[in-house]
């Protein structure tokens, strides 16, 4: 196949790498992505396409109820969560930093299992972030900076989010088992 553009559509000046198979415009290697299948897109189309599959996602999760309706869908996030608390336990314990995080947080062993709860939120939080933003082809300054975005939001409520679908899930299945008598 013989290349036809001449030039990037997004930036003039520069040689075109490659044509979008959706739009037909030529792209620079900045502007080309590839789909799961190893197609071609501009970062426009590319862009369009993750927001259709991020809408059919969405549709299928309403479909279903849901996040968190399953017990076997808080395995792997609770693993992660229980990992986190344990590492901050290990550093607790070997006093990493000035006295550890109970001597530089000033809290007892009530504000130590708040803030294990909110640690091992983070996962359930993230998880439900990434069900509710659309996601996009971005350079990768801009990925570690949404990372570090969840991640200080997961901090900020997570707990409350994981409560909810932990309520939830409760309430799913005390109907179940009414329902079920």
């Amino acid at each position: 196949m013989r290349l036809q553009a001449s030039g990037c559509y997004y930036h003039s000046g520069r040689a075109a790498v490659a044509i979008c198979a959706k739009c037909g415009v030529g792209v620079c290697r900045e502007c080309a992505v590839k789909d799961e299948y190893g197609t071609i897109l501009c970062y426009q189309c590319g862009n369009e396409k993750l927001r259709e599959e991020h809408r059919e996602h969405r549709k299928r999760l309403k479909e279903a109820g849901g996040r968190f309706r399953k017990g076997t869908e808080f395995i792997i996030p609770g693993i992660i969560g229980a990992l986190i608390v344990i590492v901050v336990c290990v550093l607790n314990y070997t006093g990493i930093g000035h006295g550890g995080i109970k001597n530089s947080l000033g809290v007892g062993i009530e504000g130590m299992i708040g803030i294990f709860y909110i640690l091992f939120s983070i996962p359930f939080c993230y998880i439900a972030l990434n069900d509710l933003l659309v996601p996009k082809y971005d350079t990768m300054f801009e990925r570690i900076r949404k990372w570090v975005e969840k991640i200080a939001i997961s901090l900020a409520i997570g707990c409350i989010v994981f409560t909810f679908f932990w309520i939830r899930f409760l309430i799913g299945k005390l109907n179940f088992l009414k329902n079920k008598e």
